[in-house]
């Protein structure tokens, strides 16, 4: 399997954010404890802060700040 593509923008756009909090709920439904802190939701509109996010075949698969 190839490696995830990455995207570094100064910030999330509305549709990007709709795909990190599903991603979000995914892995919470799977894991029974959500995968990123308060702090880093809420930071997610943040121009200060590195985003980057992963995807694979049109799909986000990852999120970092």
């Amino acid at each position: 399997m190839p490696p995830p593509s990455l995207r570094t923008p100064s910030s999330p756009d509305a549709r990007e954010i709709d795909a990190i909090h599903a991603l979000v709920a995914d892995v919470a439904r799977e894991d029974g404890r959500d995968p990123l802190s308060d702090q880093t939701l809420t930071q997610l509109n943040d121009r200060d802060v590195e985003h980057v996010l992963a995807y694979r075949d049109g799909r986000l698969v990852g999120y970092a700040q």
